[in-house]
């Protein structure tokens, strides 16, 4: 019984030790979350998460609210995912089928298998995923890089979409891209944040794009930080912020081409992208309508999505 009492411990100091050393290691990003962890947690069938196959890749989304309502498609920015949507789609799901997924490369979703994170290859895979659901028209809210994918889909499919709503969306020249984008630039610093990555970094990059630090949560950095460290997420984030870096000095002279209605919102504390640019949203494209939030950052349908909820349904009802 002895023997039995002090294996029993043995075992316990055993698991606390791994335990232990489980969180320090998954604090210092050094080690990856198996996908089938993530998924369990942040994909469950219980919130409405679903998985759909679009040119082998397994795309993450939730379809909520009326079939036959009007339906809107919500594409989320860099290194996010699509539950940044949570406050708007329990909103709008009332009288809108409010549509969200994990753009390719991030969330659950993951990286593209032949690696191709060029414009007309995200369009044409947002435009499969559209016709999956068999959903034909509607509008689409997008946010950074889920703007710039936005515009560049309404350019291409005008036909399909009934109106642009974005938030901060990427369009324009940026002297610097957002930090975490610029460190891949650096093959060194490529290969160690594939190896390591510092919950720390992550926090800083979160309080980055909000304006108020105070609605920042552990359940938020929880979740960025877990979409970071699901398995081969951090070779598909290093390469689209490659693709990022290509484009941040490209001139959009095509937008003057765009026709569909539209309207474009920042945050006045937006520290990736500069309200300043709503001045060339004006000049390339006149019929545009705009605003800015103050006190906002660079995710506002996150920070303060009754100020976007708001601009949103006056703006379609205009």
């Amino acid at each position: 019984m002895e023997n039995s009492n002090k294996n029993s411990l043995k075992n316990i100091a055993c698991c606390l030790l791994f335990l232990s050393l489980f969180y320090s290691c998954k604090e210092l990003g050094l080690i990856e979350i198996p996908k089938y962890m993530g998924d369990k947690k942040w994909g469950n069938s219980k919130d409405d998460s679903r998985f759909v196959i679009v040119d082998d890749l397994k795309i993450h989304y939730r379809d909520q609210g009326k079939r036959d309502a009007p339906a809107i498609i919500a594409i989320h920015g860099i290194a996010d995912s699509l539950h940044v949507w949570e406050a708007m789609a329990n909103h709008l799901k009332e009288d809108f089928r409010f549509i969200r997924f994990d753009v390719p490369g991030f969330g659950l979703t993951g990286g593209i298998p032949n690696r191709d994170y060029s414009a007309q290859n995200w369009i044409n895979i947002i435009n499969e995923f559209t016709k999956k659901l068999r959903v034909k028209n509607f509008h689409i809210i997008g946010n950074s890089l889920g703007g710039y994918l936005a515009w560049n889909y309404a350019l291409i499919h005008p036909e399909k979409v009934e109106s642009l709503f974005l938030l901060d969306p990427a369009a324009f020249p940026v002297e610097r891209a957002p930090w975490v984008v610029e460190l891949a630039r650096y093959s060194a610093v490529r290969q160690v944040s594939m190896a390591t990555t510092p919950k720390i970094l992550i926090k800083k990059a979160i309080y980055d794009v909000y304006g108020d630090d105070s609605k920042v949560t552990e359940k938020i950095i929880d979740r960025y930080y877990d979409m970071m460290l699901r398995k081969g997420n951090r070779h598909s984030y290093m390469d689209v912020f490659q693709i990022i870096l290509d484009l941040k000095n490209v001139y959009p002279t095509d937008l003057v081409d765009l026709k569909t209605k539209i309207m474009v919102v920042f945050g006045e504390k937006d520290k990736w992208i500069s309200p300043d640019q709503l001045q060339m949203w004006q000049k390339e494209v006149p019929h545009v309508k705009t605003n800015i939030y103050p006190g906002v950052g660079h995710t506002p349908q996150e920070e303060s999505p009754e100020l976007v909820i708001e601009d949103f349904l006056n703006f379609i009802k205009s």
